[in-house]
């Protein structure tokens, strides 16, 4: 016995299949190193008058800090990972397992960058001090920094980074 009910409930069926994979590959296009943080967006405002932005993951958690981009084989061009230390404090860092060059950028809480390691060795077990207290490093494909002219006092826009009270 031919049903219409039946057909519409097949269809609407197929539908929300279609919809949830859908969903996932928006997704896993979105998350394509797999770690399950999506990219946000970072705008560094340069004393050029330049603004370079980049789709980066936030490593807001112990975890996410600790591993940072070990075991990763490439990094979208203009991709990176912003570590969030909740508040300044001076920190350490090394290249162990990380087989990508990176600039790595040391920022303090109002978003100004304070410190810059160009072309950070992969592998390397060296240490990389930030130097002073800061709320966050940025890591950057290697040649970022000098491609988009970013220098010491830039400014970095994320909603991570308190502007600076005018004292006036």
């Amino acid at each position: 016995m031919f049903s219409y009910a039946r057909i519409q409930r097949q269809h609407a069926v197929l539908l929300c299949c279609c919809l949830v994979v859908a969903a996932c590959t928006q997704r896993n296009e979105a998350d394509a190193a797999g770690t399950g943080i999506l990219p946000e967006s970072v705008q560094i405002h340069t004393a050029a008058g330049q603004t370079a932005t980049f789709q980066v993951e936030l490593a807001a958690t112990p975890e996410h800090r600790r591993t940072g981009l070990m075991h990763r084989i490439e990094l979208p061009a203009n991709g990176g990972m912003l570590f969030d230390y909740k508040s300044e404090q001076r920190v350490q860092m090394w290249m162990k397992n990380t087989t990508i060059a990176l600039d790595m950028l040391f920022i303090d809480a109002g978003g100004t960058i304070v410190h810059i390691v160009e072309n950070a060795v992969p592998l390397s077990e060296s240490i990389i001090d930030s130097r002073v207290p800061v709320r966050a490093a940025l890591e950057l494909n290697a040649g970022s920094v000098a491609a988009n002219k970013i220098r010491i006092g830039d400014q970095v826009e994320h909603d991570i980074f308190m502007p600076e009270s005018d004292p006036h």
